[in-house]
């Protein structure tokens, strides 16, 4: 979000963040712009404060100088929620499920006006901030259309767009019910197979519990129940072994990566797969391509 960030500063206020009424380092480095500020105009408010992304974001904007507001939803008690607890959270607001829209929309537009910039961090907050961009006063990053937003976050639906592509995926299985495992298995599957979420809209769900790794018919049976009980028509895929890797980017409205990183695991938690406890920036040309081929496929802006 920082260059979105830096070209509203310039439009809104006429300095960049690095260009504070008093003198700074970048006062003292003729031309530097991403410098450090004290006294930032615009107020970030980063929603999702329970999770580590957030308290990310709220360091990462500390660095600057710039101290941001933290949005925390129920069921979440404000008093654990990790980014609430950092030295650069300017307060707290609370706010109702996303997916109760209405209330959640109301809430936002009590707690953001103009002058706040509202970063949205999980899949719920971002698809009802996309939704009700329309009615907020507050500055918003660039974001996708709602119903690409869906499209991508829905993983059937992704890998559709993957193969079509030439993007490789794995051997997918679209089972519709417990019943038509049996012809699953007709194929001959290698064991193990993974039985995941199809997508996370409407869920608060730890990592380790949006999939199975599954060894045998059984555990195959018990786990598609699980989670269809979660979310109907969880997917199963073959296992591929191997380290996790992904890529970030920032698309303009041309489809043009202002910005782009990729890492690789070192330790994910849950140790099966799942978000990095530890990463490390590494240089992926190819599957930084391979991302910005279907990202531009669908049109995207934004982060992603």
């Amino acid at each position: 979000y920082y260059p979105s960030l830096q070209e509203t500063a310039l439009r809104e206020h006429g300095r960049t963040l690095g260009e504070g009424r008093r003198g700074t380092k970048g006062s003292r480095r003729e031309g530097r712009r991403d410098t450090y500020v004290r006294d930032m105009a615009l107020r970030p408010l980063v929603t999702d404060g329970q999770g580590r992304v957030a308290l990310e974001a709220v360091r990462s904007l500390g660095v600057l100088g710039v101290r941001s507001r933290v949005a925390v939803a129920a069921p979440f008690d404000p008093r654990y929620a990790l980014a609430a607890r950092s030295r650069w959270c300017a307060g707290v607001v609370r706010l109702p499920v996303p997916w109760d829209p209405e209330r959640w929309h109301a809430a936002l537009r009590a707690a953001a006006g103009p002058g706040d910039v509202v970063l949205p961090v999980a899949t719920n907050a971002t698809l009802a901030v996309i939704e009700a961009r329309a009615s907020l006063r507050a500055v918003l990053p660039p974001l996708p259309a709602a119903a690409t937003f869906r499209r991508v976050n829905h993983t059937p639906t992704l890998l559709a767009l993957a193969g079509r592509l030439g993007v490789a995926i794995p051997r997918t299985w679209h089972v519709r019910s417990h019943k038509d495992l049996p012809r699953l298995l007709e194929d001959r599957p290698t064991w193990p197979l993974v039985v995941k979420l199809s997508d996370d809209e409407g869920l608060y769900l730890p990592p380790g519990q949006r999939y199975r790794i599954v060894p045998d018919a059984a555990a195959l049976e018990a786990a598609y129940r699980e989670l269809f009980a979660r979310k109907a028509f969880p997917l199963v895929q073959a296992y591929a072994p191997g380290e996790g890797r992904a890529v970030s980017v920032l698309l303009d409205g041309t489809g043009e990566p202002v910005v782009r990183i990729s890492h690789r695991r070192v330790v994910e938690v849950p140790a099966t797969g799942g978000p990095s406890a530890r990463c490390e920036t590494v240089r992926d040309p190819a599957m930084e391509e391979a991302a910005l081929a279907i990202l531009r496929d669908v049109s995207w802006v934004g982060p992603a």
